[in-house]
């Protein structure tokens, strides 16, 4: 009997993950510890073994997908076995091939984009649509004309990409009966609303009597509504991946115009290219010369004569004709050349969590930052001495950051104001310290919580702190150790950083930045002047429960403590 394996529960606070690879294929023999795939949540990745043994028969989402938790992510079982309940079909496996194409009818070769080119120029109107949804990928079309998975209503899950597609070409979700597992949406249904709303009677072929004459040589001029359709439609990766503005897409509607590529970010269709491609494909004007061809104007270049002010005169002359010719002459910058290759990676998993978070932190706190310095030559040589130490006293490893880190902890006991988070206009202040340490990894900022630090030794916490940090890079770290902190220390002085304004973890209400340790003009004694080494610290708190007298006194207590570190350590 075939087993599902289900999308596991990586924490208390998880309710989906995003699959980012599949590491088996339909077919594949696996056993119990064999990768399935690999995933990742708003804060941290992993891998997904089989479970159980046997042969992979339906992959249940695609790379890419948010999956909620325990939802099925895949069907294993023996070669043979039906899976059309999970899959909402016919077996991967057992699929029938695609038929083969008829053979192509002889004629003219047909244009790129037009009926002719995906169906025959011999193809009735209830052909175009169906041929043309096989060509995109999409869904067949059902029997009243309109594609498999439009005109059912209600509330739909569907795939990121899904999404995104839909918001682009302007499709409601809501309407869409998705083909994906359990009816979800993919990519797929929402391309087939897309080219097949309405009725496939709404894109009839045009008769070639009744064909207009080409604006170009070499592509056919067809209505506004059948070049959208089939335009969305044609196997083109210029129009397949590039979207067009709103813009642009009224211009298309009208005109019926279409560009390869557009000049905006991405390739993006606008306005403006639209316009271009219908002003160099208009006729010549008579009184212009018939021996400069009409592609050798640019309109965008192009001048507008003035109204003759004298009685009209014969053709210019020949080196006025030049004269007028040269800029086109000198070649104008291919439009698609600007602005170069893009990468669009889109917001998704930490980096989408992040970004949220960074927004919503800014709109619901009244953020303010305090800057202040404290002296860095005991700090510098207290961390040079524990790293000749001993190595049986496990302090060898303590590094500057701990020593910052692990004095705020000492200094949030006298300060519960700033050891304190802002939930439902309640200010929540903590008896305990459970310091929040931001750390850069190849994924994103995560934010791992030492647990009741202020009970720490200086040597549990700097081993705590080199714990949650590897794990946190290696993306092994426990979602539930990816919250709970009642204040945040964020370290940039490893980059030379000497001031800068951090973010509030929200609901925390204060967050404490750490500089760079630089040298700086020190007066002495004698009236001379000298050079000390000074470490800079930026608090940013927010202004609505904390005072700006209660966040200096903190940022003095922390710099007497730094100043003297290694007597405080001894408490």
């Amino acid at each position: 009997m075939a087993e599902v394996q289900v999308m596991p529960q990586l924490g208390n606070t998880v309710e989906s993950c995003l699959i980012t690879a599949w590491r088996v294929e339909v077919g594949q023999t696996v056993d119990p510890s064999t990768v399935l795939c690999e995933i990742e949540t708003d804060k941290s990745a992993m891998e997904v073994p089989a479970g159980f043994p046997g042969v992979v028969l339906a992959r249940l989402a695609e790379v890419g997908d948010e999956v909620p938790v325990k939802a099925p992510l895949a069907v294993i079982g023996q070669p043979g076995e039906d899976v059309s309940s999970w899959t909402g079909g016919s077996s991967p496996a057992l699929a029938e091939p695609a038929p083969e194409p008829a053979p192509a009818i002889p004629g003219p070769a047909p244009t790129v984009g037009s009926p002719a080119a995906l169906v025959g120029p011999d193809a009735s109107p209830a052909t175009v649509l169906p041929t043309a949804l096989a060509a995109a990928g999409a869904p067949p079309v059902g029997p009243a004309g309109g594609p498999v998975g439009v005109g059912l209503a209600g509330p739909k899950a569907a795939s990121p990409r899904a999404r995104e597609l839909a918001a682009v070409y302007n499709v409601a979700i809501d309407g869409l009966v998705g083909s994906g597992p359990k009816g979800r949406v993919i990519e797929r249904d929402v391309l087939a609303a897309a080219v097949g709303q309405g009725s496939a009677a709404a894109c009839p072929v045009v008769p070639a009597a009744e064909t207009p004459p080409p604006a170009e040589p070499d592509r056919a001029v067809l209505p506004a509504d059948q070049t959208a359709a089939l335009t969305a439609a044609a196997p083109s990766p210029a129009v397949a991946e590039i979207p067009l503005t709103r813009a642009a897409q009224a211009q298309a509607q009208t005109d019926g115009a279409s560009v390869s590529a557009g000049s905006g970010v991405g390739g993006r269709v606008r306005l403006a290219d639209l316009i271009g491609r219908t002003a160099r494909s208009q006729p010549i004007p008579a009184s212009a010369d018939p021996a400069l061809p009409s592609d050798s104007v640019d309109p965008l270049t192009a001048v507008a004569p003035l109204a003759p002010t004298e009685p009209a005169r014969s053709a210019p002359a020949p080196s006025a004709v030049e004269q007028t010719s040269e800029p086109a002459a000198s070649g104008p910058v291919e439009e698609a050349s600007f602005p170069g290759p893009i990468d669009s990676i889109p917001l998704r998993g930490i980096r989408q969590l992040v970004a949220e978070r960074m927004r919503a932190s800014l709109s619901h706190h009244a953020q303010l930052t305090f800057d202040s310095s404290a002296p860095a030559t005991n700090l510098i040589n207290l961390r040079a001495r524990l790293k000749q130490a001993d190595p049986a006293l496990g302090m060898t490893g303590v590094t500057i950051g701990d020593l910052v880190a692990y004095a705020a902890v000492q200094t949030l006991s006298k300060h519960g104001g700033l050891n304190a988070t802002l939930t439902d206009g309640a200010l929540n202040r903590y008896a305990e310290v459970h310091l929040g340490l931001a750390v850069d990894t190849p994924r994103g900022l995560l934010v791992p919580t030492v647990r009741f630090a202020s009970r720490l030794s200086l040597r549990q916490f700097s081993g705590q702190t080199k714990a949650l940090a590897g794990q946190a890079q290696s993306g092994s770290v426990s979602p539930d150790l990816l919250s709970g902190a009642t204040f945040t220390v964020t370290n940039l002085g490893a980059f030379g950083i000497e001031s800068f304004t951090p973010i509030l973890n929200s609901p925390q209400v204060a967050i404490l930045g750490v500089n760079t340790i630089r040298p700086q003009p020190l007066p002495l004694s004698d009236g001379g002047w000298g050079v000390e080494q000074r470490i800079g610290f930026s608090l940013t708190v927010d202004h609505a429960v904390v005072d700006g007298a209660d966040a200096a006194r903190f940022l003095a207590d922390l710099v007497a403590l730094v100043t003297d570190i290694d007597i405080a350590v001894l408490d």
